[in-house]
């Protein structure tokens, strides 16, 4: 439906302008002698109407307290009726029960909305409730905004989409099909908070719907058609928010993936949104949230093409733990640590972004998300293998035998640890190390390293050679780790680590 202020040009059969009935013959005190007047005197008769003015050309708007009513007829591409008062709104409320938005990066800020099922609420005037009229088709064209705030989008349907109901229902049910939603000029920051209050809301979020409807309807007992022109709408509607996502749970242990030097460690997340909305949202943008820990932004999550729908929604995440700056290095050490360890630890995504979807980051900017991250205990070494040149060194070559447990391959590059048994120190590795490749879900034995002994070679063999060669030592170690080039430290301790003796090779 065109705005309030221009031309009424739908819904009206031609008439031949040059017809002896004549637009100035129309708009005369004769009314009644011509077609439009004879079409709907007996309806004027049955409910005796009040008529603001003649029979006229709706061409200026809504005249205040009134809508436009026609037999549909229209003159020279105007609407040609009378200006019916009304005391009351014929619309008295409008009922959503489903929401559908489809948001395109290619247009930001104009997104498409469906909606079945749409009930708006009638209240006919007395003096037309003698009246039965179908309602066939329904026009709109209202703005959208927050109560007590201005609008931020207009909702325009067409005059010739479909209607149903009736003024003895007095209901009118109409489907919004992927009609735009587009932000009003100058409005774009008002339409982002609009979605943030949707996004962050809890139960009925209230929305405002200012505008006019256009109904075409028909009078079966009189065999005629009727046109509302104009018809104020000024109503509350509601729609159920989404939470601000709280009930979100990260549904089994997070998977290492893959990483690199621009990125991080990339990690795998499964997690459940359940959406206590009404409203579905459909995007084909990534949202990349901040991921903290200990108070500080230690990586990202990113959800890839997010949509939303009523109720339980699976999907995977994708995790970068990519800390920056001394702080963030340290926490991001504790929470790898914690996280081969297999102990839990309390996370926070909040602050998302998307990659191309401007009019959504209010929104998901606004979302704060606490987390359990779980966790499940990893065993790193397998076994170490001594190898004493003579029995008075007090070096030793090691061999460490490692497996890696992620779904990545990944290099050890640096190790500092010492090996304990029975609460004494055999002896301590701090070195580089170069070649040692893990691939993913396998073991791999290490080169040939430097072990510093801290018992001298004879007290060490005595030790072996009391437990047959062999003994199970505890290791606490640093460990530098990589995943496609990006190097993370964690401290990982493990006990009953198999070290064996191999004497003068």
């Amino acid at each position: 439906m065109p705005s309030p202020s221009s031309k009424c040009q739908h819904f009206y059969p031609e008439v031949d302008s040059s017809d002896t009935n004549d637009r100035t013959a129309y708009t005369s005190v004769d009314f009644f002698n011509y077609p439009i007047g004879k079409m709907i005197a007996p309806l004027l008769a049955l409910a005796a109407l009040p008529l603001l003015a003649v029979a006229q050309t709706c061409d200026q708007g809504v005249v205040d307290g009134s809508f436009c009513f026609s037999d549909c007829t229209k003159v020279d591409g105007l609407p040609f009726g009378f200006y019916q008062p009304i005391a009351e709104p014929l619309v008295t409320s409008i009922n959503l029960s489903n929401f559908l938005l489809e948001f395109d990066s290619k247009d930001p800020y104009n997104p498409r909305l469906t909606s079945t099922n749409v009930t708006a609420d009638t209240k006919v005037p007395a003096d037309l409730a003698v009246i039965k009229l179908s309602f066939v088709n329904a026009g709109t064209n209202i703005t959208v905004g927050l109560p007590g705030a201005a609008p931020v989008a207009r909702l325009f349907t067409p005059d010739e989409s479909p209607a149903s109901g009736d003024t003895d229902i007095q209901k009118l049910f109409l489907n919004f099909d992927r009609i735009p939603l587009a932000a009003l000029a100058g409005a774009e920051a008002g339409f982002g908070e609009l979605f943030k209050t949707v996004t962050l809301g809890s139960g009925d979020v209230p929305l405002s719907f200012t505008g006019y409807a256009d109904n075409k309807a028909e009078a079966p007992e009189f065999g005629l058609t009727a046109c509302l022109y104009f018809v104020p709408l000024r109503v509350t509607s509601t729609l159920k928010g989404l939470g601000g996502l709280q009930d979100t749970t990260i549904t089994s242990i997070p998977t290492v993936v893959g990483g690199s030097a621009s990125t991080g460690i990339k990690l795998s997340i499964p997690l459940r949104i359940n959406s206590p909305s009404n409203v579905v949202l459909k995007t084909t943008t990534d949202v990349s949230f901040k991921l903290t820990y200990n108070n500080q932004v230690v990586g990202s999550v990113v959800l890839p093409k997010l949509s939303i729908s009523p109720g339980a929604n699976n999907l995977v995440a994708t995790g970068f733990v990519f800390p920056q700056g001394a702080a963030a290095t340290a926490a991001s050490r504790d929470l790898l640590s914690k996280f081969v360890k297999g102990t839990s630890s309390e996370v926070t995504v909040s602050g998302g972004k998307s990659s191309d979807l401007p009019s959504l980051d209010a929104a998901f900017g606004a979302v704060s998300i606490k987390q359990t991250l779980p966790a499940k205990a990893q065993v790193l070494i397998l076994g170490s293998k001594f190898t004493f040149p003579n029995l008075f060194t007090l070096t030793s070559k090691v061999q460490i035998t490692a497996s890696n447990p992620f779904d990545a391959a990944t290099d050890i590059t640096y190790v500092k640890a010492s090996l304990v048994y029975k609460d004494k120190v055999i002896g301590t590795l701090d070195t580089d190390v170069t070649g040692f490749t893990i691939p993913a879900k396998s073991t791999a034995v290490s080169p040939d390293l430097k072990l510093n002994l801290k018992l001298n070679g004879a007290s060490i063999l005595a030790i072996f050679a009391a437990i047959g060669n062999s003994l199970s030592a505890s290791v606490q170690s640093e460990l530098t780790i990589s995943f496609g080039g990006y190097k993370s430290t964690l401290d990982y301790n493990q006990d009953g680590v198999t070290a064996k003796l191999v004497l003068f090779l």
